[in-house]
């Protein structure tokens, strides 16, 4: 039984798109693990197990880098709002200080 879901688990590994759905595949396989099922490298190798997590990890990053990005932006665009509030307020006070 064990080693049918073992197999399972492997076989299916590289379907992963979600981190919930790899946080359960990699629970399920260190339980697996504690309770003698033996993975070794070359099932990781022969299942692309380690090109999985490789792909995921490189995904997170860009979309971690994309978050990173916009908030860069939105932060600019914020400095530039406020540039642009203290010309106003600068053109405001050299118009008064023209009529007066």
């Amino acid at each position: 039984m064990t080693a049918t879901l073992k197999t399972s688990l492997l076989e299916n590994y590289y379907l992963i798109q979600e981190l919930f759905t790899l946080k359960v595949f990699n629970r399920a396989i260190c339980n697996l693990a504690s309770r003698g099922q033996v993975f070794s490298s070359q099932d990781f190798t022969k299942y692309r197990v380690i090109e999985t997590l490789g792909q995921f990890i490189a995904k997170n990053q860009i979309e971690l880098f994309m978050v990173k990005l916009k908030m860069a932006m939105v932060w600019l665009g914020g400095r530039k709002e406020e540039g642009r509030k203290d010309e106003g307020k600068a053109d405001e006070s050299r118009m008064l200080e023209e009529t007066q």
